[in-house]
């Protein structure tokens, strides 16, 4: 007969563990995880795009528009990877969002890559392909900032700075600030845009394609070397002296 089990069973209290230790066992493998994925999402939009060229080029379909197409997808490309490497030390925990995202950008990268040959996609849909992106990147950095606001967040960065904590406040002040500059540069990209796919729309801008590629690659290389996320960090009022040779 087997042993009845105790009415009542009396546990021990556990101890309070910090938020950063209670992480600590999968924030590495989490971010290992993540970047992997996201190597491996930018690694099948670079092959599409060479797989591409080599069709264009065998088919002798290799135009001029075609040629700042390619630039722009591979600039998009690059990126995507160099703006995920650089800000997944600053993390949270994760949600299905944080899942779903990079795949669905992944997708509209393909299908910009797709999209390179001229002669065969018209430059509207082009121009539609990389709005879609745009705004993916717009919700990325809302629901990023929104993340950054969340009481769990904000805890997770004091306790893991707990001995800095002056510093641990400014840099959720910063990130913060980080990603409202992000956003509000994403709402002026993307209605750069779609001014000119209006212009396309009604057939006033479609000869001069190459503005199109040449004014988004020109963001993408001016938000970098401006904006990008180390160099906002170096340059910050309140936490640049941390990054430097003369910060303590």
């Amino acid at each position: 007969m087997a042993e009845a089990l105790p009415e009542k069973i009396v546990l021990p209290v556990p101890e309070k563990v910090p938020l950063p230790k209670l992480m600590e066992a999968v924030l590495s493998y989490q971010t290992g995880v993540y970047v992997t994925v996201l190597n491996i999402i930018q690694c099948i939009a670079f092959g599409f795009l060479v797989n591409e060229l080599r069709e264009i080029i065998i088919k002798n379909e290799f135009g001029f528009n075609c040629v700042f197409r390619t630039i722009l997808a591979f600039a998009i490309i690059l990126l995507i990877w160099h703006r995920y490497t650089e800000e997944l030390q600053y993390l949270w925990q994760t949600s299905w969002f944080d899942t779903v995202g990079p795949f669905f950008i992944g997708i509209i990268e393909c299908v910009i890559v797709f999209s390179v040959n001229d002669s065969k996609t018209p430059l509207i849909f082009f121009v539609i392909f990389v709005i879609t992106l745009q705004l993916l990147a717009l919700l990325a950095y809302i629901y990023a900032y929104q993340m950054r606001t969340q009481k769990a967040t904000e805890k997770l960065y004091r306790d893991f700075y707990k001995d800095y904590p002056i510093f641990a406040d400014y840099l959720i002040i910063f990130l913060k600030a980080y990603d409202r500059l992000s956003i509000k540069f994403m709402v002026i990209f993307t209605a750069q845009t779609s001014v000119f796919l209006l212009l396309v729309w009604i057939h006033l801008f479609e000869v001069y394609e190459v503005f199109f590629t040449l004014i988004c690659v020109s963001n993408i290389i001016t938000g970098e070397r401006f904006r990008g996320f180390h160099k906002l960090l170096r340059t910050s009022s309140i936490l640049g002296s941390c990054f430097t040779k003369g910060g303590d």
